[in-house]
Order: structure tokens, then C-alpha cells, then sequence
């Protein structure tokens, strides 16, 4: 495989520098061959009026090289008009990548409706697969398959909380598993020169139990066995690994403070680098040599559906985001 994106919602820089994690994958055999260190993240005033990070803006300014009054998926418009990929008002990065290699998705936050590639499912807001979420659409994905934790009805949130101990940790991360399986799976009947892979559950778990809790300490143990396992599965010639923002010590709300890594097997030696989000754009054309130039180009809007929108907004009320 030429390049193996993996894309972790709320991946904190802390989780590497202040944590005495295990000897980790991530630490010990990829960050030796790597560029890597803390990603900052644009911010945008939530509705109280504060200034934070949000999982739209910066996962589409990752996706298209420019800030969010650029690209149209602000922190209001999200919600509001300009609400995902379909929307952005720039070309993003994963049509120039399908239109020079073989590309495959499963999960990446921000990427509804599903677009034409070899195959892919839309990931957050998606609580749910429907048509519009996967392409092609008659992809097998097995039956009771999910992207993403909870069930668009009840809230995620109480049932993580209330059962975490009684087996809902198990179903939590086993989705994960299986998305891992299923893209092995794929992979395996339709090879693909470039997969990006997306999980969201160190964001889920930094929100419900903070950046330092035991919970997110376990969370952070499993995102390095399923950056582990997908790096063995598939033997990428590079990988990068990145996040949207990062998450405060005691509170769990956002900070300016993710985490990028672009690891090279053809390197010997590391670098510690900070960088604003936007330059991780650059990283993943230039992984590929596509042209940087084709950054800021724009796209001609493409307005969803009702039944898109009312998909979305679904899902963002059963986040609690409306």
C-alpha cells in the first residue's frame, strides 16, 4: 500500500508527552522514522461564545488545506448550511486522490454523503448506515455492521457512562475491530493504493471522562493496537496519522493541542515539529506527489438533499450538539 491515513478524532499530542504510556507502537516503531509533534487547530465561537477547536471545521480544513471561513464548515454553518463534505465550497483532497489512485474509506469524521471511490463509508455524524452513506451502495458490510458507537435514538452517552464496566466498553471498541476487519476484508477483494481510516472514540471518552481519566487511558492503549494492526495488515510504504484538536487536562473541552505523525519506512532518522492543521494537507499530497497547487481550488457547491440534512441533524441532536 503506497499511504495509510488513520484519522483519530481528538488525538491528543499530550497522550505521547505527559502520559507514561507503555511501550507503544506508535512510540517505538513508528515515531523513529517520523515527522511528528502537536497539530493546531483553527477555533470557532460554540454557542455560548467561546473560543474552541470543533470536529467540522478543522477535519474539513484538514480535507481541503484552508481555514474554515474558507472552506464554509464554520462552527455554525455546520449545523446550520454548510453541514459536511458534500458542502465544502473548495476542492477537497479526497477527490484529487481518487482521481489518481485507488482509494478506500471506512470512517473518516466529516465525510457525508459517501463519494464515488473504490469503496467507502461516511464516518461521524453517521450513528447509522444508510445508502447515502456507503459507496457503492450495495457494499457488503455484514449484517448488524456499525461506523460509529450508539444508535441514533437513545443517548450514547448514558448507556457508555452508566455500563462501562458491564460490557459496554466491549461494544464500544469492538465496532472498531470490526471496521478493521472489514477493511481487511475490502481490501482483500478490491485492493486500494490509499486507505484512510477514522475512529472517534478518544473524543467520545476524553468528553465523558476527561483527557487523564482511567477510561481515556484504556481507549488510548486500544487506538495504539488498532494503528498496530492496520499498519501490519496493509505494510504502507508511509502513514500519517492525525488529529482535529486535542483535549484539556481537567475539563473535558477541546484545546488547540492535536497530534500529527507522518512516518516514512524509508527514513532513519525523527523530527519534532509543530505545525497549524492545515500543513498536514501539504503532508498527504506530497506522500502521494500530487500537486499542492490544486489547494484553495474551488467547488461548486453541492447542496444536500432533505434527507440528508435531516440525517445530519438527527445525529447531531443525539450528540447533544443541538
Amino acid at each position: 500500500m503506497k499511504l495509510l491515513i488513520v484519522g483519530v478524532d481528538g488525538y491528543s499530542d499530550r497522550v505521547f508527552y505527559d502520559l507514561e504510556l507503555p511501550a507503544s507502537f506508535v512510540k517505538t516503531r513508528l515515531m523513529p522514522k517520523s515527522l511528528f509533534g502537536r497539530s493546531k487547530p483553527s477555533v470557532q465561537r460554540d454557542k455560548s461564545g467561546k473560543l474552541a477547536p470543533h470536529t467540522g471545521p478543522n477535519w474539513s480544513s484538514i480535507y481541503t488545506g484552508v481555514t474554515p471561513k474558507i472552506h464554509g464548515v464554520d462552527y455554525g454553518g455546520w449545523l446550520n448550511d454548510q453541514m459536511s463534505h458534500g458542502d465544502l465550497k473548495v476542492r477537497s483532497i479526497w477527490y484529487e486522490i481518487r482521481d489518481h489512485y485507488k482509494l478506500g474509506m471506512i470512517g473518516m469524521p466529516i465525510t457525508y454523503p459517501a463519494f464515488k471511490c473504490e469503496w467507502m463509508i461516511s464516518g461521524f455524524p453517521n450513528s447509522r448506515i444508510t445508502e447515502n452513506s456507503v459507496y457503492p451502495k450495495d457494499l457488503k458490510l455484514g449484517k448488524g455492521f456499525k461506523v460509529d458507537y450508539g444508535d441514533g435514538i437513545t443517548s450514547w452517552r448514558d448507556d457508555l457512562i452508566k455500563n462501562w464496566d458491564r460490557g459496554e466498553y466491549e461494544k464500544f471498541v469492538g465496532i472498531e475491530d470490526e471496521k478493521v476487519d472489514l477493511a481487511i476484508k475490502l481490501n482483500a477483494v478490491n485492493p486500494v493504493d490509499v486507505l484512510a481510516f477514522g475512529t472517534t472514540i478518544v473524543d467520545k471518552s476524553c468528553h465523558l471522562f476527561s483527557l487523564f481519566s482511567p477510561q481515556s487511558f484504556k481507549i488510548y492503549k486500544k487506538v495504539d493496537s488498532i494503528i498496530k494492526r492496520l499498519f501490519e495488515a496493509f505494510n504502507p510504504e508511509q502513514m500519517i496519522v492525525l488529529s482535529d484538536h486535542g483535549f484539556m487536562a481537567i475539563k473535558p473541552i477541546h484545546n488547540d493541542k492535536g497530534f500529527y505523525l507522518w512516518y516514512e519506512e524509508s527514513q532513519t532518522s525523527s523530527e519534532l515539529r509543530s505545525i497549524e492543521i492545515i500543513e498536514t494537507t501539504k503532508m498527504i499530497l506530497s506522500a502521494l506527489k500530487l500537486d499542492i497547487g490544486m489547494i484553495g481550488h474551488k467547488q461548486g457547491e453541492k447542496k444536500y438533499k432533505q434527507e440528508d440534512k435531516d440525517f445530519i441533524l438527527h445525529n447531531m441532536k443525539e450528540l447533544g450538539y443541538l
